[in-house]
């Protein structure tokens, strides 16, 4: 029989417009801290991204998207260092009973405004993400911690009337949480933090030891003449250590409070520098700059286990297989939680069914002229990310799905021909009931 060929390409540069299907993807964002701009934000957006690319993906750019649909920040404004103080103080008692109240009490009308639209604005874009099938990953730093509570809690409240569906498709890692009492979710991994971060203690971290330690410089010989150093900074094996014979490091109760280990970047393990005018810091025993890399391998894999946990859930969609000649067959999709809100997604689409009866996905593929919604495994994709839906005659299977490996990971089974009914037949059947609330069930067998 003649082979038709249809092109499956998924998982490559964005192909299809915006609102396609695919449950093989994840979105991941970033949420900010306070003081922080939206330049500062995309590019510690940026250092996300490569992160995972290189620490989880091993640069297999191929393997990273056939995972990874976007990494984009979850933005929150900064209003100047008192109102962001303010605000998220405000979120921290809003976890505890008084949603809402504070921030209508403490901010004035401008900030909560300001406030409101940030998170219905992050909101929006994870129930799109999840909507189009993604799962939601958000990496949340510092106030975003905050942001990422609130947003999850909406999630519910957007779809409580369907036993808080939008919810099973998102997860987070926390990292240097300012909130003791309140995770982002239930069961979500440990919370990420340095013993000197002066956020992450407050927020009840998990602390790790940092290798870089703030300090301050006392005189041990007042009679030795030697220029103070300039940097405030050095290694922990420094601590006690004389520099030009006269000035002795000492970490204080103060400096074991320090802002400065408090930056995403250094969590990510780049070096240490002013927080405030980006000066990078100089150990003055080494003249070198500091950098501690313990936790980026703790955020990376508290990521990867997410990532690998969000593939496992399975697909929000149940299919009803309809049609017996194999070339008609088609299923027709319901949504598991919200079939009156979602089913519209689906409602004209015939979807090729590749996993009749067993677990399977559903994502959108160009098939050449037009596009197509296939429910199927996913498959290997280390050569170009191309999947071909082959035409075939064989022992009952009209089509096979094979990925970029040639490998075969599907296949849709039925009649080749109609079935063949005697053309002189009459059935004749008389039903009556008394009861009008009574159900019945009709099952005709030939």
């Amino acid at each position: 029989m003649k082979k038709i060929l249809f092109l499956l390409l998924v998982c490559l540069f964005p192909l299809f417009a915006f609102g396609s299907i695919n449950e093989y993807l994840t979105d991941v964002y970033f949420g900010n801290g306070i003081l922080t701009n939206e330049k500062n934000a995309t590019a510690n957006t940026i250092l996300l991204k490569r992160s995972i690319q290189k620490d989880i993906y091993l640069m297999n750019y191929k393997e990273y998207k056939k995972h990874i649909g976007k990494v984009k920040d979850a933005y929150n404004d900064t209003f100047g260092f008192g109102w962001d103080i303010l605000e998220s103080y405000s979120q921290i008692v809003n976890t505890q009973g008084f949603k809402d109240w504070w921030v209508s009490h403490l901010l004035p009308g401008n900030k909560q405004t300001a406030h409101q639209a940030n998170i219905k604005k992050q909101v929006d874009a994870y129930e799109a993400s999840i909507k189009d099938g993604h799962k939601v990953l958000v990496v949340a730093h510092s106030q975003g911690n905050l942001f990422a509570q609130e947003a999850y809690e909406t999630l519910g409240e957007r779809s409580e009337d369907h036993n808080n569906w939008l919810q099973k498709y998102f997860e987070a890692v926390s990292i240097a949480s300012p909130d003791i009492t309140t995770d982002i979710k239930p069961n979500m991994p440990p919370r990420i933090g340095w013993d000197n971060d002066m956020v992450a203690i407050g927020g009840g971290s998990t602390s790790k030891e940092c290798n870089i330690r703030k300090v301050k410089w006392d005189d041990a010989h007042p009679g030795v003449q030697a220029s103070k150093p300039k940097y405030n900074y050095v290694s922990k094996s420094d601590l006690n250590k004389l520099y030009a014979h006269k000035w002795r490091a000492v970490e204080g109760w103060l400096q074991k409070l320090d802002s400065n280990v408090h930056a995403f970047t250094f969590y990510m393990g780049q070096h240490i520098k002013d927080g405030d005018t980006g000066e990078v810091f100089l150990n003055p025993f080494t003249g070198k700059e500091m950098i501690d890399n313990t936790l980026r391998p703790v955020i990376m894999g508290q990521i990867k286990t997410l990532l690998e946990n969000l593939d496992r859930i399975p697909s929000q969609w149940k299919p009803k297989n309809l049609g017996c000649i194999c070339k008609e067959k088609y299923a027709k999709m319901t949504h598991k939680f919200d079939p009156t809100g979602m089913n519209q997604y689906l409602s004209n689409e015939k979807v090729k069914d590749f996993r009749e009866g067993e677990e399977g996905k559903i994502y959108k593929a160009d098939a050449g002229d037009h596009a197509v919604y296939v429910r199927a495994l996913d498959g290997d994709r280390s050569d170009d990310g191309i999947f071909t839906v082959e035409e075939v005659d064989r022992d009952d299977v009209c089509y096979v799905l094979k990925d970029d490996a040639s490998a075969e990971i599907g296949k849709i089974e039925g009649s080749f021909e109609p079935l063949l009914y005697p053309k002189q037949i009459a059935i004749e059947a008389n039903l009556t009931w008394t009861n009008m609330e009574a159900e019945f069930e009709l099952e005709v067998q030939m």
